[in-house]
């Protein structure tokens, strides 16, 4: 493993948007880990609820700045 963390996402999203969907509009409180696969590394995030996703290169965002929390 990379990283773990604890970390708060801009909205419902949990910092991976895909296009076309809708998400709520609010601060959710998560978790960002990222592991080291084989010529890759998987970024995973969560909300504290339990909801996760594999968040692919590319379509990943920053939770928001903890001074900003």
């Amino acid at each position: 493993m990379l990283s773990a963390e604890s970390v708060t996402w801009a909205d419902g999203s949990l910092g991976c948007l895909y296009p076309g969907a809708s998400y709520t509009m609010a601060l959710v409180p998560g978790h960002r880990v990222r592991i080291r696969a084989p010529g890759q590394i998987l970024e995973f995030h969560s909300d504290t609820r339990g909801h996760q996703v594999l968040c692919p290169a590319g379509r990943a965002t920053a939770p928001i700045p903890e001074t900003r929390r």
